[in-house]
């Protein structure tokens, strides 16, 4: 299946309604120390009554370059590009990347699962790294020969969280459907609530999170409600929450994989992204844009963890009922405890990585997030993710929300592994 790249364009905000903004938007200290990476999604559009041939299909994309550009006057600061010296967005109208490419195969196929992950990729935009020229949005609009569409988005971490991106694309759809005037404007006061801090410890991470050399396979398992509802009966928790379920069966899962392949068990510093919209005081609005959230870092020990399923729920479930993760104030500058929480979460994952006495991955949920959306021709048929660069775990409701999609993707030794593992087999499609 080829994927041609037809054009590529910059879209600014619509020039007939700009508001008058500011020229800079202040990032917030947990922008400052997200990942500089950008975030993909892909949503797949069949074709039907209003997008089935090629005329269709070209007032369809013309239709998503302009709200698009009309909603960039919104989320202007998208349209800018990330002064990371001076940790600010410049707010330039730049403008984002708006690429039309033409596949040469039916969507069905990738419906039906007929694929290889790697083929995904090349429905995203590609090549991106973080700098000051970089732009922080970019969309690729792939029109396959049925008529059906596939929209694939790749967002700048730098500058928004899961939950951020999906505030994002309801907005633009809504705006393609309904018009600008039916959408909210959002809120882009992280900086002023949450300002950054000029001599923040040293908690960078290395830069490639896995070794040169070795190979990310990435592969979809699909937990269905009945599985789930099997697994919770099994450890006999009724505070488990289905996407904790997952969580740990993945966990264990994957320790089981590694011991596989070294022989013997090592610690694992597990890092969850947890999402601190309406847990900090004052409040913040819900419309907030930007990276609000802290790692919640459960950790299992080789010399005193044991490997049973209900072990791993415990281990997460402590984690999450930690008290101190029940409200996070924060003072003008920062010397406080939500401060204090974010960081420290931070550094845990970075000391981690550096002295590489354990091991170390990032599983996000973005179970909950409303991502699949109407554009003006009824919701997506499937939203995924793509094939990573790094070891990582991301999971996605399915389109009904009574399945969790896990995209796990691991070293090729490791996911030959965790795919023997019993409980993956047993669980899972």
């Amino acid at each position: 299946m080829e994927v041609q790249i037809l054009s590529k364009k910059l879209i600014k905000p619509s020039i007939i309604s700009i508001p008058n903004h500011p020229k800079h938007m202040k990032v917030s200290f947990i922008d400052q120390h997200a990942p500089p990476v950008y975030m993909p999604f892909i949503f797949y559009y069949p074709a039907n009554d209003n997008n089935n041939n090629k005329p269709q299909n070209i007032v369809t994309i013309n239709l998503l370059q302009k709200s698009l550009s009309e909603i960039l006057t919104l989320y202007y600061p998208l349209a800018g590009r990330y002064d990371s010296e001076n940790a600010l967005v410049n707010c330039n109208d730049e403008g984002v990347e708006f690429i039309e490419a033409k596949v040469d195969g039916q969507l069905s196929r990738i419906l039906n699962g007929e694929f290889e992950t790697d083929l995904l990729n090349k429905f995203l935009p590609n090549g991106y790294a973080e700098s000051a020229t970089s732009p922080l949005l970019a969309t690729q609009i792939n029109m396959f020969n049925c008529g059906g569409l596939a929209i694939g988005i790749c967002m700048s971490h730098r500058i928004a969280d899961g939950f951020a991106f999906s505030t994002f694309i309801n907005a633009w759809a809504k705006s393609c459907r309904l018009g600008l005037n039916e959408v909210s404007s959002p809120s882009f006061e992280l900086g002023i609530f949450f300002p950054p801090v000029r001599d923040l410890p040293n908690i960078e991470a290395p830069a490639a999170p896995l070794k040169s050399g070795l190979k990310i396979v990435t592969k979809r398992f699909l937990f269905d409600g009945k599985a789930i509802t099997k697994l919770k009966a099994e450890v006999d928790d009724r505070q488990v929450t289905r996407v904790q379920m997952v969580i740990a069966l993945i966990w264990k899962a994957h320790i089981s994989a590694l011991r596989a392949k070294r022989g013997h068990l090592r610690d694992f510093l597990l890092m969850l992204p947890m999402n601190l919209r309406g847990k900090t005081v004052p409040r913040v609005s819900e419309n907030c844009y930007g990276n609000l959230y802290k790692f919640t870092n459960p950790r299992f020990n080789a010399d005193e963890s044991k490997m049973e399923l209900h072990n791993f729920v415990d281990l997460i479930g402590n984690a999450f009922r930690n008290p101190s993760l029940d409200s996070a104030k924060t003072d003008e500058f920062g010397d406080d405890d939500f401060f204090s929480a974010v960081i420290d979460s931070y550094k845990e994952y970075c000391e981690e990585l550096n002295k590489d006495e354990a091991d170390v991955c990032t599983y996000t949920s973005c179970c909950r997030f409303p991502i699949y959306v109407d554009f003006g021709w009824g919701k997506p048929a499937w939203v995924s993710g793509i094939r990573m660069s790094f070891e990582t775990v991301i999971l996605l409701d399915n389109k009904e929300g009574n399945a969790i999609e896990a995209w796990v993707s691991l070293e090729e030794e490791n996911m030959f592994h965790f795919l023997q593992d019993p409980y993956i087999s047993r669980n899972c499609t």
